[in-house]
């Protein structure tokens, strides 16, 4: 029975090392875990596993019921090649395997505490004194983050494994995440770090290889991988009351669009006087200076959502070399 007493110690005697100037710094970051797993496998066709895990931190609990985070998984194989009814064409389809799985795991940051966090300054000779300031503020409704996956694939061999096909489908869908909270001036300050957000990806990756020349001393084995992400924010409260808070280096994280997606404004060239002039969301002509977070567009995401990559291999006898081309 695991008490407050694992995770929740008072502060070690050795609180790190004090450098020059009068700072100090102290670190304790407290784990503990269980976890097992297991598979079956009926009539050599059909595969069943799962596995289950228990996790504590001092990084979050300082609310009991947020202090254990259970997650697990559960997946199947269906070996389609090993029924009766495929030998016919086994000769060029040689294994063919259905998989699918689905699960729940969680996240942390070791960026943030429940705690509240003291900033110190430096000392002012004037009032004799060191100011301090808040950087952390407490919150003990600061959790695991969860995210939860779905996974369909097919593991296909082909002319006697001279030819490998995989395909994969993934759907993840993460909530709770820690992040910057827009909250309340009144309560002393404009952002607080809350599990507020939630984020969906789904996308495919289908990877075929195969040997192009083999022999005794010689291979050369070439690999295609296409891959696909999209991901949309689902939920944010983040500070969105002016057009500049669209308009950054990094992108902008707007809900039920992609994250950290490229904004922007529609030009409408200059006025009489030379100045510039952009569309608003009504379609009319206005300047920079009237623009409305509403005005803002979207363009499209700052991350590809496609790559590709061909490597090849090639050995001769003890000796191997390899290149690879990529596209994004």
């Amino acid at each position: 029975n695991i008490k407050g007493d694992m995770l929740f110690q008072k502060a070690p005697a050795n609180l790190g090392g004090i450098s020059y100037g009068g700072s100090m710094s102290v670190r304790d970051n407290r784990f503990a875990g269980w976890y097992a797993n297991g598979s079956y496998e009926l009539m050599s066709k059909y595969i069943l596993s799962g596995s289950v895990r228990l996790d504590l931190t001092n990084f979050f609990g300082t609310d009991p019921k947020y202090r254990y985070k259970p997650t697990w998984s559960l997946g199947g194989t269906y070996k389609i090649s090993d029924e009766n009814f495929f030998k016919p064409f086994k000769k060029i389809v040689n294994r063919f395997n259905l998989r699918g799985s689905y699960g729940v795991n969680g996240n942390i940051s070791l960026s943030h505490t429940p705690y509240l966090v003291l900033s110190v300054g430096s000392f002012n000779t004037n009032t004799n004194g060191i100011s301090y300031g808040i950087s952390g503020f407490p919150n003990n409704q600061l959790r695991w983050e969860r995210t939860r996956i779905v996974n369909i694939g097919a593991d296909i061999s082909l002319l006697n494994d001279r030819i490998g096909i995989i395909a994969e489908y993934y759907s993840k869908k993460s909530t709770d995440l820690i992040a910057a909270d827009a909250i309340d001036y009144t309560r002393g300050t404009n952002s607080l770090t809350q599990n507020i957000g939630s984020v969906l990806n789904n996308g495919f990756e289908l990877t075929i290889s195969g040997d192009v020349l083999k022999s005794e001393n010689f291979r050369w084995n070439s690999e295609l991988i296409w891959s696909n992400n999209n991901n949309k924010l689902l939920t944010y409260n983040g500070n969105l009351t002016h057009i500049l808070n669209y308009a950054t280096s990094s992108g902008a994280l707007v809900p039920n669009y992609p994250m950290y997606g490229v904004w922007g404004v529609k030009y409408a060239g200059l006025d009489n006087t030379g100045t510039p002039l952009y569309f608003n969301n009504a379609g009319e002509k206005i300047s920079s200076g009237n623009l409305q977070p509403a005005d803002a567009v979207y363009l499209g995401s700052s991350t590809p959502t496609d790559e590709l990559s061909f490597r090849n291999n090639f050995s001769y006898k003890n000796i191997s070399s390899s290149f690879c081309f990529k596209s994004i």
